[in-house]
């Protein structure tokens, strides 16, 4: 038997086994060591939480974040459009009034450019996110369709490795030990492992 210790883990076994965890929260860190067979619960967590926080929720968290702001500037901007409305309605004749009634108007003109700029600015930045977003979860499924080919291939290959040990057993068997070479002599009761 392989006395050889198994490797440390990598953030991609992690990202592995999270691909095979369904759910929409993270897998715990017992659920990920089940299917690893390996590694720390500290390691383990470290790297879960760092795959998770790059994760598409992030990214819809934000857009949905980005959208509200828009929304509410969008409001302001109304809040605006009013003020402005009744300070015209109300203005009276002095030539005071309209004179700061037009410096209002131009400082909220202005601000209201600013707020249109504001809000353009989140639209196309919640764009880009969804699209982001799109993007990561096309990479997920993709992921997802690797993780699931390897793990056929990991079947086959263990079918294919009891197979030859079979085999390899059946041939020892027709030998008689003191006719074998001397490194197979005392292999024909022992299972050798195959490191995958």
């Amino acid at each position: 038997m392989s006395t050889e210790r198994s490797e440390p883990i990598t953030k991609e076994d992690v990202l592995y086994a999270m691909g095979l965890i369904p759910g929409d929260r993270p897998p715990s860190a017992e659920a990920i060591l089940k299917i690893l067979g390996r590694g720390s619960k500290t390691t383990i967590l470290k790297y879960r939480d760092e795959i998770w926080s790059d994760s598409h929720d992030m990214q819809i968290d934000s857009i949905k974040r980005l959208d509200r702001f828009a929304q509410e500037l969008s409001n302001f901007k109304n809040n605006y459009d009013t003020v402005i409305e009744q300070l015209k309605n109300d203005a009276s004749d002095n030539a005071l009034l309209n004179v700061e009634l037009s410096q209002r108007e131009q400082a909220l003109e202005k601000r209201r450019y600013e707020i249109d700029e504001q809000i353009r600015e989140a639209r196309i930045k919640a764009k880009k996110l969804k699209k982001k977003n799109s993007n990561l979860k096309k990479d997920l499924h993709q992921i997802r369709l690797t993780v699931e080919s390897l793990r056929g291939q990991i079947l086959a290959i263990t079918d294919d490795r009891l197979r030859l040990q079979k085999e390899r057993d059946s041939l020892l068997d027709l030998v008689p030990i003191d006719e074998r070479p001397e490194s197979l002599r005392n292999k024909g009761q022992e299972e050798i492992e195959f490191n995958l």
